[in-house]
């Protein structure tokens, strides 16, 4: 089951349901579409019928200026059901420059069943030169590897590999 459901922050007070629908719709199919204000600011959900499309909006919109307010657009995760990540792939991204934060990482990796990104950061909270994402399966992760390995992200050409360390070594077995 691949997600479809999209969060979107940063959006202006005077972004309406309709227009983010407009933005959002006009990249596939919406099944819902709604805005939330509270006290974190004004954020928005907007829910695909399909995954592909959903993925489209990911990358063509994060970080994209509507009405003075740039937008950060990410996997909308439901509370409580929150994915298990521990049989997931971990894969290296090294080379990586200063302005690539982990919505850009997460995009580059979007289309290859991305979970999740991060990228590792000193105590100075700069970028030291690496991160990971995580993949759903091993198939995506190897073609991950393959085709982004080399490949340039903000003009810096990646080294790509599948991570050393196994997050799990020890699997919890038993009561």
């Amino acid at each position: 089951h691949q997600n479809r459901a999209l969060h979107v922050t940063g959006i202006s007070p005077m972004v309406d349901e309709a227009l983010l629908a407009e933005i959002f719709g006009a990249f596939g199919q919406l099944l819902t579409c709604k805005i939330v204000r509270d006290s974190a600011g004004v954020h928005g959900f907007c829910d695909y019928a399909d995954y592909n499309s959903a993925c489209t909006a990911l990358a063509a919109l994060n970080g994209r200026e509507v009405l003075g307010s740039q937008l950060g657009v990410a996997w909308h995760v439901v509370q409580g059901a929150k994915e298990d990540t521990s049989n997931h792939i971990t894969v290296f991204v090294g080379n990586i420059g200063d302005a690539i934060d982990e919505y850009t990482l997460f995009e580059a990796f979007a289309q290859y069943n991305c979970s999740d990104s991060r990228i590792v950061r000193g105590d100075d909270g700069r970028c030291l030169g690496y991160g990971f994402v995580t993949i759903r399966t091993q198939e995506d992760a190897n073609a991950a590897v393959t085709a982004q390995d080399g490949q340039r992200l903000m003009g810096r050409p990646l080294r790509v590999s599948l991570a050393r360390t196994a997050r799990h070594s020890e699997s919890k077995e038993g009561g």
